[in-house]
């Protein structure tokens, strides 16, 4: 049995000296370690003064601690196997997603009162409800939109609001007004803010071998609900094609020489398609159950119904005054998918369920029905949001992977021996399992935050088992047996690793106070580098000393005899040899520099200035963002046709926009999309969706070679729309829909007021201001927009003549320009909708409403004569923020503007506007969220900066000492601002978290500097050979410390595939701080020590 008492045993001496310049230093004996406890890997020399109080103790239990790691190895790996096992079997359920789930805290009371439009919507819906809402509790402001059918009201609450709680308060106050909206309204629906609401996959369904006739009953019927099967799939929604419908065409004329109005033959028909339970009968000793039968068996029976007899007793018939027809009903929308006319099917998965999962199993049933429907339909798949998702997670896996592996042969490198090297990484896989098992825990899912933080945080990792198995080599050099190595060298350290650990960890807590979206989307991330850093520190401590005193004990000499043939085999020996010697080379240079600069204290603080002022004036001039800009591979031609365009027009728009997208080589598929579906009225919350609206979704090729943003430009200019149609294109990015709560890219205005004459004046005053800043582009109202409409207006008095009411009148001519549901046509599964209105030569020109019939007492009245109709201008939607009608106002920058420009263009726009009485022009609040976050995020950043500081100076027992480390942080600047400037980032809120991770991070190698420096002047050394001596020994530490941090991070920083777009701003930050932090700092930190503490201990 080993000694780990400390008494030296024999044994041969391990390692290469010359690798380990501070034992040469001291002829064998090993340095100090020093007082403030900071040390990472510095043994102590014989003679040293005791560490005493709490780091004694400290020091004392890690010496116990790895005494047994080191006497039960095969207990240490069993516990890593097993933190594998259970970090597989969490990783097999989590969730792959591509950001982190986000609800915002909202809350909207959605209200459909179908067939009303917009304006009545406003007054006699959304109002009533804004007012019960603006009582509840909490609420921050309230916001409505009226379309037509339907009202929503949202009611916007503080971050961190119990939302479930909220929700109640809400269902009460909407439960409350009730009593006061139409009696038509539907009851209220309670539902809260949901990305995840947005489809996930995008189906196309085209005919083979016929027309649409029909088709969409079959897939309603057979297929849509084996979608909805899917695990996971909450509605798939289906629009486009032809919905059967029985017509009941009534003749206007003849219903007029009859006496009869519409209600009359509708309601014969509903009475006349019923059946009827009418007991029981007997026939001998059987009961059976008597039915009377009188539903339509065929649409021909409908025009048998019997609605009246006239003043001389004939029988009028339905078919006397109608013709009935087993047709369509009327289109409303029109899809095609790469120019075929076609269904579309789109799936919403439901809250908290994988995207990936529900996706693949979506491919595989589209897989299925093709097989069962071949020479039918076909079904083809027009978006996919999985793909990016998975594009965004493999570029991070694969570039965690590389950087893992590139990081190895750096430490083979610079350790020279290829055992060592295999134990170090063994460390990383048991650290991500084990993050991965945390994660699972606290349910976090797989995400771009929490994968990038997890590639991050393989840095540490191999930086920490670095450290231990470079205490570990010394002790053995110095001539230790192999437990007392490993006892010792990882003991000793263990306390400094601990301290360097927590330093790092506790950049990420400013991030836990964090509200709004940059703490809900960086959550998962600091939880996961947080984790991943706690967990590489257990299992490097515990690990390496396990893993190296095994290894050597049972197989050392034959690895040491194979590593030694391989590396001359491959040339290895060679290669190592050279690269010491350049790194002596290094070493000797450096501590020349060091030595010649030392009093040259003017000349180092003039350039620690320059640049950082040269990395704030670069800072100003970089973009400000949200969001890094992605390449999503997918983009969306919106088509506005002009006022009150009926759909052929705006169809044969968008078969234009589609043959032009067809004819580009990167173009891969199109599905146009023309219209609206009056059954899912209320999904086109938001976005103006009518007859004379159209959208194209265009998929483009993976092997383009160009990016989406430039293909939308280039599409953009290729297509020209006749005059009053407008075009406007985008890239796709519904993925960050839960973060894109604005309009317009942010670049928007909410211009609000009562009187809506003053406000049109006021959004167009504001528009022409924004027309005359040069940084603008395409400035346009975007709340609003005006539509045609035929306003009938009753005289109450002739009304009261007739013996007509109000409402009695209003459905009248409803149901005869709408239609009247009479029912239903069943037949086998099938069913059939029943609908009598007037027949279209009667109710298609505005100049056909005067002569629709109304019933009055005795008496069949015309129109015209109680009511005038005339020609309006109306809205498609309406708008209200906190009470007042509101106009949005939006533009985007101009080609070579900045978006931190347009947005100083946009403010000064709103200035400069001189608005009427009343009206107000003020940034959206969604936009003042974002930037708040921003601004909390730099926050985070100086409390990181300020809580490194305080847990230093707590260690170092030293105010002063602790700002020379912290000297690193502003040194970074420069490099950072530089790395953005060239790389072409912007300043976003993934960029500064990697600046706020920096801010833990860069520190470490002025700690590894002064802690030398104080070691050798505490063993009597002048101070300016202890500053020599410190800057030679501690160079390649330091270099590898952040050379594996940088080449860990470089593929992740130059991912080209789909998705590096956001990890690569927060890696190119940590690189470019890093670059500029290690050189400044090793430069610097020497000389102002020197300066200011050349006197101390």
């Amino acid at each position: 049995m080993e000694d780990y008492t400390g008494k030296k045993c024999a044994g041969r001496t391990r390692g290469r000296r010359d690798r380990h310049p501070s034992l040469q230093a001291g002829g064998g004996t090993l340095l100090p370690a020093p007082r403030t406890g900071l040390a990472r890997g510095s043994p102590r020399r014989r003679g040293e003064f005791p560490p005493r109080g709490f780091y004694r103790l400290l020091q004392q239990l890690n010496m116990h601690i790895q005494e047994f790691f080191v006497r039960r190895p095969i207990t240490v790996i069993m516990i890593s196997l097993a933190a594998m096992l259970f970090g597989a079997i969490a990783l097999s359920g989590m969730e792959l997603e591509l950001l982190p789930s986000m609800r915002r805290p909202e809350i909207s009371v959605i209200t459909l009162y179908r067939g009303a439009p917009p304006a009545e919507i406003e007054t006699l819906v959304s109002r009533p409800i804004e007012e019960a809402l603006s009582s509840v509790p909490g609420v921050k402001r309230v916001r409505s939109e009226s379309i037509e059918g339907a009202s929503m009201v949202v009611a916007a609450f503080e971050w961190g609001t119990d939302l479930d709680f909220a929700a109640m308060r809400v269902r009460e106050k909407a439960d409350l007004v009730k009593g006061a909206l139409p009696e038509d309204a539907e009851k209220s629906v309670i539902a809260r803010f949901d990305p995840d609401s947005l489809p996930v996959m995008g189906i196309a369904v085209t005919a083979q071998g016929g027309s649409l006739d029909g088709l969409r009953e079959e897939v309603e019927q057979h297929v849509k609900p084996r979608f909805e099967r899917i695990d996971g799939v909450g509605n798939a929604r289906i629009s486009g094609g032809k919905t059967r419908e029985i017509q009941v065409q009534v003749d206007g004329a003849r219903l007029f020489a009859h006496k009869l109005s519409i209600f009359e033959v509708a309601e014969k028909v509903r009475l006349s398609n019923q059946n009827f339970p009418a007991g029981t009968a007997r026939r001998g000793a059987r009961e059976y159950l008597v039915r009377a039968l009188g539903e339509f068996r065929e649409a021909r029976d409908i025009g048998n119904v019997l609605v009246r007899s006239d003043e001389k007793g004939r029988p009028v018939y339905v078919r006397d005054v109608a013709k009935v027809e087993d047709g369509f009903r009327e289109s409303t929308s029109f899809s095609c998918f790469d120019g075929r006319e076609s269904l579309a099917i789109s799936l919403v998965k439901e809250a908290g369920r994988n995207t990936v999962a529900v996706c693949a199993e979506a491919r595989r049933i589209v897989d299925e029905l093709n097989e069962r429907y071949r020479g039918r339909m076909e079904l083809s798949v027009s978006y996919d949001s999985s793909v990016y998702i998975r594009s965004a997670v493999n570029n991070v896996v694969c570039s965690a992977v590389l950087g893992a592996l590139i990081t190895f042969a750096l430490v083979f490198v610079f350790l020279g021996q290829l055992r060592v090297s295999f134990i170090i990484i063994a460390v990383m896989p048991v650290s991500v399992m084990a993050t991965l098992f945390l994660m699972y825990l606290k349910g976090v899912s797989l995400n771009m935050m929490s994968l990038g933080g997890l590639a991050l945080g393989i840095g540490e990792v191999l930086d920490k088992g670095i450290v231990v198995a470079d205490a570990i080599e010394a002790r053995r050099t110095a001539g230790d047996s192999v437990a007392q190595a490993c006892v010792r060298g990882a003991g000793e350290i263990a306390g400094a690793q601990l301290a360097s650990t927590l330093t790092s960890v506790v950049v990420f807590a400013p991030i836990i106070f964090l509200r709004g979206i940059a703490g809900e989307v960086f959550g998962d991330l600091a939880f996961t580098v947080a984790a991943s850093l706690l967990v590489s520190y257990c299992a490097s401590v515990s690990m390496v000393p396990a893993l190296y005193a095994v290894t050597e004990r049972s197989m050392g000499g034959i690895v040491n005899k194979k590593s030694a043939g391989a590396d001359s085999r491959f040339g290895l020996q060679r290669i190592l040899a050279r690269a010491d010697t350049l790194l002596g080379r290094l070493d000797g240079i450096y501590a020349a520099y060091i030595g010649s600069n030392l009093e040259r204290f003017g000349k180092c603080l003039a350039v620690s200035m320059g640049s950082v002022c040269v990395g704030a004036l670069v800072f100003y001039s970089i973009d400000y963002s949200l969001l890094p800009a992605t390449d999503s591979g997918v983009l969306t031609l919106r088509v506005t046709g002009r006022k009150g365009a009926p759909l052929e027009e705006t169809r044969e728009h968008m078969l234009k926009l589609d043959a032009a997208a067809a004819a580009k080589p990167y173009t891969a598929h199109r599905l146009a999309d023309v219209g609206f579906n009056p059954a899912e009225v209320a999904e086109y919350f938001g976005r103006e969706r009518n007859r004379s609206t159209g959208e194209l979704l265009v998929t483009l090729r993976d092997d383009r070679s160009l990016e989406t943003r430039e293909a939308v430009a280039d599409l953009a200019r290729a297509i020209e729309l006749p005059g009053g149609a407008k075009l406007e294109a985008c890239t796709d990015e519904r993925e960050f829909s839960g973060l894109m709560g604005m309009t317009g890219g942010g670049l928007a205005l909410d211009v609000t007021g009562d009187d809506f004459t003053a406000l049109e004046r006021g959004a167009d005053e504001v528009i022409a201001r924004m027309r005359g800043e040069h940084a603008l582009a395409n400035p346009r109202a975007v709340s609003e927009r005006e539509t045609p409409e035929v306003r009938v207006s009753f005289d109450r008095v002739r009304l009261a003549a007739f013996g007509i009411t109000m409402s009695q009148a209003a459905e009248q001519v409803r149901a005869s320009v709408m239609g009247e549901h009479a029912g239903a046509l069943y037949q086998g599964d099938t069913q059939a909708d029943i609908t009598v209105r007037l027949r279209e030569a009667d109710r298609r020109e505005v100049r056909d409403l005067p002569r629709i019939n109304l019933r009055a007492r005795e008496e069949i009245v015309p129109l015209e004569a109680v009511a005038s109709a005339a020609v309006h201008r109306g809205f498609d939607r309406i708008v209200r923020k906190n009470q007042r009608r509101c106009i949005t106002v939006a533009a985007e920058a101009a080609p070579g503007a900045s978006v931190s420009s347009a947005g100083e263009a946009l403010a000064r726009a709103a200035a400069r506007a001189t608005l009427p009485a009343g009206v107000s022009a003020e940034i959206p609040p969604e936009t003042g969220e974002i930037r708040a976050s921003l601004d909390e995020l730099f926050g985070s950043l100086a409390l990181s900066v300020l809580l490194i500081y305080m847990i230093l100076a707590a260690q170092m027992e030293s105010l002063a000492r602790p700002l020379l480390v912290m000297l690193s942080v502003p040194l970074a600047v420069s490099g950072v601002a530089l790395a953005l400037f060239v790389t072409g980032n912007s300043v976003n809120i993934i960029s500064v978290i990697g600046m706020v991770m920096l801010s833990g991070t860069v520190v470490s190698g002025a700690i590894l500097l002064l802690e030398y420096i104080t070691i050798y002047r505490e063993s009597g050394v002048p101070a300016r050979e202890a500053a020599v001596r410190a800057c030679r020994e501690r160079l390649r530490p330091i270099l590898m410390t952040a050379l594996t941090t940088i080449l860990g991070l470089a593929p992740l920083a130059l991912g080209v595939d789909r998705g590096s777009e956001m990890q690569s701003p927060l890696a190119v930050t940590m690189i470019g701080g890093m670059l500029a932090s290690t050189a400044l700092t090793l430069a610097a930190v020497p000389v102002f020590h020197y300066k200011f503490f050349r006197d101390g201990p």
